[in-house]
């Protein structure tokens, strides 16, 4: 019971500072920077994937995060992330953005010729 409490409060965390930075002109995609340790080099997405927060993971692929950015430590995308961790659900939704995300482009690309 304490770890499903626990994890509801995290959840509301990380979606209250994630709707901040989106409110104040923030940047999904920075990498941490600050600490050492857990987390540095990663940016919100990775860290999403990592600590399994779905409801996270959404938010900023809504947000239009970057899908494609690499971290600084272990240079793997939120992609990577979410393999590394067996985070299947993540796995989809990630690998849907690309393929949706590479088509948008391809479209763009095209309509420029």
């Amino acid at each position: 019971m304490l770890v499903q409490y626990w994890e509801k409060v995290m959840e509301s965390v990380w979606v209250d500072i994630i709707l901040f930075l989106l409110t104040t002109g923030g940047n999904l995609d920075e990498p941490e920077t600050s600490g050492v340790g857990v987390g540095v080099g990663m940016t919100a997405l990775h860290m999403a994937a990592q600590y399994n927060e779905a409801v996270v993971c959404r938010l900023l692929v809504q947000h239009n995060a970057s899908v494609n950015i690499a971290d600084s430590l272990v240079v793997e995308t939120a992609l990577d992330t979410a393999r590394r961790f067996s985070r299947p659900r993540y796995i989809a939704l990630l690998e849907k953005e690309l393929v949706w995300r590479e088509g948008e482009v391809a479209e763009e690309e095209k309509q420029m010729e």
